[in-house]
């Protein structure tokens, strides 16, 4: 039967440049985020402006048609516009 027989090593390993280099990606990867957090402010802006935008193509007769209909009223009541 084999004789049973410890070994014991030591090991030294050098892993300052691994770290170097995850808190690059980590940096990488916050300004990613920053970025994409921007362009998600800008999606929502251009998508409210989008909307405005349709809104007023839409209903903009209409509301020229009720601002001149105002306009005409106040003018009959007396009011100076």
């Amino acid at each position: 039967m084999a004789d049973k027989s410890e070994l014991s090593m030591k090991v030294d390993i050098d892993v300052s440049g691994a770290i170097t280099g995850l808190k690059a990606v980590q940096r990488e990867a916050k300004e990613a985020i920053c970025l994409l957090k921007e362009l998600e402010g800008q999606q929502v802006k251009n998508k409210e402006q989008a909307i405005n935008n349709f809104v007023v193509h839409v209903m903009g007769d209409d509301i020229k048609k009720m601002s001149k209909e105002l306009a005409d009223k106040l003018r009959e009541s007396g009011c100076d516009i």
